[in-house]
């Protein structure tokens, strides 16, 4: 079993810091420079399937120069004002075998515990690109 744990400690405001593993980020709304609960969902999203993308690719022995990601989402006009829509935009440099590397990006989908969650609340739709 994993065990995780994170600290946060706000003031009497919602401008608060998130502490874990050593790493610690400014959280909360109303202000630039920290992150909201939807932006840590989306980066956690993103996380969790290049995680597995990676695995894949390394499986399949596929070579890369990197990803990057884009990915917007929508939420909800009610309460509680869940994610209804998640655009996830990948873009892969110097990939050389692009079929097999679709087949790793679409094997993720299966594997990342993040996107089988939000999938639950959200209609989730996945671009890939290559440069």
């Amino acid at each position: 079993m994993k065990e995780l744990t994170v600290k946060l400690d706000f003031p009497r405001s919602f401008a608060g810091k998130l502490e874990t593993k050593g790493v610690t980020a400014d959280i909360g709304y109303g202000a630039d420079g920290r992150l909201g609960s939807y932006d840590m969902l989306l980066g956690a999203l993103g996380c969790c399937f290049y995680y597995h993308v990676l695995h894949n690719a390394e499986k399949m022995k596929l070579t890369y120069d990197r990803v990057a990601f884009t990915i917007h989402g929508t939420l909800r006009q009610a309460v509680p004002d869940t994610m209804e829509t998640v655009e996830m935009d990948l873009t892969a440099y110097g990939v050389q075998d692009k079929e097999g590397f679709s087949e790793a990006v679409k094997k993720s989908t299966g594997e990342c515990s993040v996107h089988a969650t939000l999938s639950k609340v959200a209609d989730i739709s996945i671009r890939l690109h290559y440069a």
